[in-house]
């Protein structure tokens, strides 16, 4: 190639090179693709699907911590930190949950609660403005173990107007207006509520039916009683098919039901019983401990502790469903039944530790099925 010839080539190439990177590097790239098989588009798609699912597992997270699911609610805010470590949605839902665990821990202090609640007060300190009405549910919480009725309600008062559908919210200012008077109305408004917006959770159902239950046993008028326990039945019926294997809500569904549904009623204290001849179930959560049951027709409260004990309770209140059954004429021999099961319960409660609690719901077994007069 003699002089002239290069220094045209040389010229070419200073006019063209921006093409020539471009073209050579893409000619590169593709080659990169067809080695290695790497598509480009492929961080962003990931990209992309991580932050979907950190969304999704907050969403869900969220919902949980609505619901008082607080244990699978922090799982759900887990698995979005994993794929995002400082995704403030996520680092936020799970220090609140963390918040409410804390109350079920032998170590809470609630001087621990009360130092950050002026923090927890400040929008700024949780850095998510709709978190606040979960910010006014902890602090009800935190009230309410203190005791501190009055600004419990007033938190729980805060959180539903910031949002009405919110379950746990009205799970805890219905129970705390049964502890505090009660205020029958007012449960009776939020369980209600609460069955509404959130159809499959048990605890709506228990604490209307309960709610009802006790109005009925303070109705003088015996058709409005009459409508109140039918109610309150209902919502035994409600819950039938929901899972749930706490005893004390188990048995509370068979003693609101048994005026009106005997049979709904025997349901439910069968399911009680064999709860307790399950070695795993009558050890879960709560049911390992004792229950007090305070007397609704006199003055009083029986701790029932101990399986046998336990046991006994249950063999009364089949008694009665047997005797409810006798009464409404559902079952030929139901008398001989009740005779057979009350047999039962006192060879079990030699003491009769357990007995008043059969007295006083004979009491109300009376005022809401009378025995026919023969």
């Amino acid at each position: 190639m003699d002089h002239s010839s290069f220094r045209r080539f040389v010229d070419g190439v200073k006019e063209y090179w921006f093409l020539i990177t471009i073209f050579g590097s893409a000619a590169l790239s593709i080659a990169y693709m067809l080695v290695f098989q790497v598509n480009p588009w492929d961080k962003q798609r990931s990209a992309k699907l991580r932050r979907e699912r950190v969304r999704f597992h907050n969403g869900v997270g969220h919902t949980l911590l609505e619901a008082g699911a607080f244990k699978v609610a922090k799982n759900e805010f887990d698995e979005a930190l994993k794929l995002s470590a400082v995704d403030p949605a996520a680092l936020n839902g799970r220090y609140l949950t963390e918040l409410f665990l804390g109350f079920d821990s032998p170590q809470w202090n609630p001087a621990v609660g009360l130092a950050i609640q002026k923090h927890l007060a400040e929008t700024g300190a949780i850095g998510a403005e709709q978190l606040l009405h979960v910010i006014d549910k902890y602090l009800g919480d935190l009230h309410s173990r203190i005791p501190n009725s009055d600004l419990a309600k007033n938190y729980y008062q805060k959180a539903l107007k910031r949002k009405p559908n919110y379950p746990d919210a009205l799970f805890s200012i219905g129970w705390l207006h049964y502890s505090d008077g009660p205020d029958l109305d007012g449960m009776e408004t939020a369980f209600r509520k609460m069955t509404q917006v959130s159809r499959f959770d048990y605890r709506g159902f228990h604490g209307l039916g309960y709610a009802l239950y006790m109005k009925a046993i303070r109705e003088p008028n015996p058709k409005q009683r009459s409508a109140l326990i039918a109610n309150a039945a209902e919502q035994s019926g409600s819950a039938q098919n929901l899972f749930f294997n706490q005893l004390n809500i188990i048995m509370d569904f068979g003693e609101v039901a048994r005026s009106a549904n005997p049979g709904l009623s025997l349901y439910f204290h069968e399911r009680g019983k064999k709860l307790l001849e399950d070695p795993a179930l009558s050890q879960m959560g709560e049911n390992r401990f004792g229950l007090s049951a305070q007397l609704l027709t006199s003055e009083g409260t029986v701790y029932v502790d101990g399986n046998e004990l336990k046991m006994a309770w249950v063999e009364y209140q089949i008694a009665l469903d047997y005797l409810a059954l006798q009464r409404l004429e559902a079952q030929k021999d139901a008398e001989k039944h009740h005779d057979r099961r009350l047999a039962k319960a006192l060879s079990m409660d030699p003491d009769k530790v357990i007995h008043p609690i059969y007295a006083d719901h004979l009491a109300i077994l009376n005022l809401l099925l009378p025995a026919q007069q023969r």
